[in-house]
């Protein structure tokens, strides 16, 4: 038995060797760069969310309440707005918390790529004389305390 014949199987194991190297190494490539399109969507989506937050809470400013809104006691959930559902979902809390006042609290639920992301805000509102319906309220910012961002 010559050297030559004792070799004849290796060149065949490295070739398959280096074959399964180069395929690992292509997959984990597509798979980082899948996760980096899914991360960077789901931070789209997330400043998607936040703009979406500022103008659901702007438009809470000015809403109509009865006069009820006045006489809830502290902690009571004067309103609850929900607009769409599943992956993305928003809601609108407005909380009494005395004294003529009420905490606002804004959350977004946004999905994309498997990932969920929640945006959220919240302020002090003042219920003020309504000067469009006699008899009615609406909500006013209180002057000093802005949109704070809440998880």
């Amino acid at each position: 038995m010559t050297a030559r014949s004792s070799r004849r199987g290796v060149a065949l194991a490295a070739a398959l060797g280096v074959m399964i190297v180069v395929g690992l190494a292509a997959g984990l490539a597509i798979e980082s760069a899948l996760a980096a399109a899914r991360t960077s969507r789901a931070g789209a989506d997330l400043t998607f969310g936040a703009a979406k937050v500022r103008r659901i809470a702007d438009s809470v400013w000015g809403s109509a309440f009865d006069s009820s809104s006045l006489y809830a006691p502290a902690g009571t959930l004067i309103e609850r707005r929900s607009v769409g559902g599943g992956a993305d979902s928003s809601e609108v809390l407005i909380r009494a918390i005395g004294g003529r006042r009420a905490e606002v609290r804004v959350v977004v639920h946004a999905g994309a790529g498997g990932l969920r992301q929640i945006a959220g805000t919240a302020a002090i509102g003042t219920f003020v004389a309504d000067t469009v319906t006699p008899g009615a309220l609406r909500l006013a910012p209180v002057p000093g305390f802005g949109w704070v961002p809440v998880r």
